[in-house]
Formats: structure tokens, C-alpha cells, sequence
């Protein structure tokens, strides 16, 4: 569930971290996040905007990506990744 991933992210920060695989990319380090509302329409771990932050698409529920972590680059937040790095 989304609030199992929220805690894992946040047990797991910043020593051993936690990761996405993206279709398509590079792990993303999820450094912080929070319990989101569910992403209709859409599988589960599929990023979406919502209001400018993303969103991962969970089986109960979403999980907003507040701090990310793009391999090879620095910590920067969800909506910094949104707008610019995300491909």
C-alpha cells in the first residue's frame, strides 16, 4: 500500500535509500515522500503531475514524490524533476 512505501522510503533515508525503476530510465532515489491520493486510471508505478508534483500510482492509494534522487545528478525535489529532468 502507499503507506507501507512511505514508511519504507522513509526507514530507509538517506543511508540505504529507496528506488524507482522507470520505464525508460535510470533508477530514481525517492529520498522523501508522502501518502498521496490514488492515481485513477493508471497502473501501478506509473509517475503522474498532479498539481505540478509527482505522483506514483500504487495498488491502494498514491505516493507523492517529494525529494528524488536521479542517478548521476543531486537531490532535488519532485517538481524540479517534473519540470526538467524528467524525460
Amino acid at each position: 500500500s502507499n503507506r507501507d512505501l512511505e514508511r519504507r522510503v522513509r526507514a530507509l533515508s538517506p543511508h540505504i535509500g529507496s528506488y524507482l525503476d522507470l520505464p525508460g530510465a535510470d533508477h530514481l532515489g525517492v529520498l522523501d515522500a508522502r501518502v498521496a491520493a490514488p492515481v485513477e486510471g493508471e497502473p501501478p508505478g506509473t509517475v503522474v503531475a498532479r498539481e505540478r508534483r509527482p505522483v506514483l500510482a500504487c495498488g491502494q492509494g498514491g505516493l507523492e514524490l517529494i525529494t528524488v534522487k536521479p542517478a548521476g545528478r543531486q537531490a532535488m525535489t519532485g517538481a524540479e524533476w517534473l519540470r526538467g529532468h524528467h524525460r
